[in-house]
């Protein structure tokens, strides 16, 4: 008995290194995998970094983006370059200048012209302000040659003036056609001085109406 016990005993003393080394190697490969997963995570916190970087060295690289496939003048739909308004504003007042010059000599010219500018007004107000071809020109040909603006302005006082804008002009273009001369006369050059005021000085009245009736709401509630 005793020799058995002295057998047992030596047996289980000379695996004692062997389960001492394997709860080491277990430990090591832990410790490893742990050293692993650590430099995982600074890798990807180090790539964050290097994209937060080159985003913040390029702020207007999503306009730059947006300009060069010619969706829009400005990367964000309810904001909207000032440049650009003025822009639109000097092209509208051209278009209706012509139109109150041929009204009388070239009456279909000056028709489809003004119809033209209805459409305008009504994709500008309805749809997107970047999406008119006043925008698109813009945002094709002269934005790239000025850059990006320092500062962007709210669209929807630009959308409202360009529904009055089409309020207007359809409401001429209609006086026009069923052959009432005055009032088609009388609300082409009412839209033609709201136009050209926005391109010589950048105030746009029709963006003053709007924040004017929106003042008067917030006192009503």
């Amino acid at each position: 008995m005793d020799g058995m016990v002295r057998v047992s005993t030596s047996w289980w003393a000379s695996t004692i290194p062997r389960r001492r080394d394997e709860v080491r190697g277990a430990q090591g490969t832990t410790a490893d995998t742990a050293a692993q997963a650590v430099e995982f995570v600074m890798q990807q916190r180090r790539h964050l970094a290097v994209r937060v970087a080159v985003r913040r060295w390029r702020p207007h690289r999503e306009e730059r983006r947006m300009g060069s496939i010619g969706i829009t003048s400005c990367p964000l739909r309810d904001r909207v370059d000032p440049r650009a308004l003025r822009f639109s504003a000097a092209a509208t007042a051209s278009v209706l200048v012509v139109v109150l010059l041929t009204v009388g000599p070239a009456r279909p010219l000056a028709l489809g012209l003004l119809a033209s500018q209805v459409a305008v007004f009504g994709l500008t107000a309805f749809v997107s302000v970047h999406w008119s071809v006043w925008a698109q020109i813009f945002a094709r040909y002269i934005w790239p040659r000025i850059g990006a603006a320092t500062e962007l302005q709210d669209a929807h006082p630009a959308r409202f003036a360009q529904f009055l804008g089409f309020v207007l002009t359809a409401s001429a273009l209609l006086g026009f056609l069923f052959g009432v001369d005055g009032v088609g006369y009388g609300l082409t050059a009412v839209a033609l001085v709201g136009a050209a005021i926005n391109a010589a000085t950048g105030v746009c009245p029709g963006c003053r109406i709007y924040l004017m009736t929106r003042r008067l709401q917030r006192v009503r509630a």
